[in-house]
């Protein structure tokens, strides 16, 4: 028995007080739209239907996959467990991304971030979580929403091919490739939100920061930095996308600070414009 229960005094008690904060938030968070679209993409891909026939579903087709296992189940009770399961993915993130830096990930929950992917059912901690994975998983996951993860795409390709060499690059990048040609030719390119009043881009202004950021990014390597440009290099992003900027200004305590003024100024000017 005490074999058995020795993991359990292994186990770090903050994971315990995040898991019971997703939780909390599967239970309490109430119905939003986002998690809509990913639902019925998945529900119409089940049934053989096109998913782009779905108006809010923009993302590639490999989400609508992803969703599959929820969308078998009962909306409501689909919504609250990817309330709570997207909270604790985003705090794992962080977590690995600011380098297991406790101090600093509880800093980043005060952005609003973590809280609003969760209560819209969005899928940013994704992007975040696919970041700090190993290529072969973390260029799927990067790239369920390219106007976040481009830049970290390219790095993880660059990554595999210095480490395994061009051969196995281009056996990860060939499927992921062909996963998106095929959203593409399903109907993924809807240009219709880059005029939406969420669409909180900097484009094409925001190419004169993203650019010399992406090139600094693919020298280095850095994934974080390859976060931080992407949202400066796309013509739509939304105030949840901006998430993925974090981590590169958490580098300390003083710039978190800064980072969650920011992203609450961020925040409230989306809120007063939808």
């Amino acid at each position: 028995m005490r074999r058995k229960l020795a993991w359990l005094r292994r186990l770090d008690r903050r994971w315990i007080i995040v898991a019971a904060i997703g939780l909390g938030l599967a239970l309490a968070v109430p119905y939003t739209v986002d998690f809509q679209a990913f639902y019925d993409a998945s529900r119409a891909l089940l049934s053989g239907q096109n998913p782009y026939s779905v108006e809010r579903f923009l993302n590639p087709l490999h989400v609508a996959i992803l969703f599959v296992p929820l969308a078998i189940l009962p909306f409501g009770v689909a919504y609250r467990l990817q309330a709570g399961l997207a909270f604790v993915c985003y705090v794992v993130a962080m977590w690995r991304l600011l380098g297991r830096r406790w101090d600093l990930t509880w800093l980043s929950l005060l952005a609003p971030f973590a809280w609003l992917i969760a209560f819209y059912g969005n899928i940013d901690w994704m992007v975040l979580l696919g970041a700090t994975l190993p290529p072969p998983i973390g260029l799927w996951l990067v790239l369920t929403k390219p106007q976040e993860g481009l830049v970290v795409a390219a790095i993880l390709i660059l990554e595999e091919w210095r480490l395994q060499g061009l051969k196995r690059a281009l056996l990860m990048t060939g499927p992921v490739a062909l996963m998106m040609g095929l959203s593409w030719q399903l109907g993924m390119a809807q240009t219709g939100v880059v005029a939406q009043p969420w669409n909180l881009s900097a484009w094409p202004y925001g190419l004169m920061i993203g650019v010399p950021v992406a090139v600094f990014a693919l020298l280095r390597q850095d994934r974080k930095v390859g976060l931080l440009a992407s949202p400066f290099l796309s013509p739509y992003v939304s105030a949840l996308n901006w998430s993925v900027a974090l981590p590169a200004f958490m580098r300390n305590r003083h710039w978190a600070g800064v980072a969650v003024i920011l992203s609450w100024i961020l925040v409230l000017v989306w809120r007063s414009r939808i």
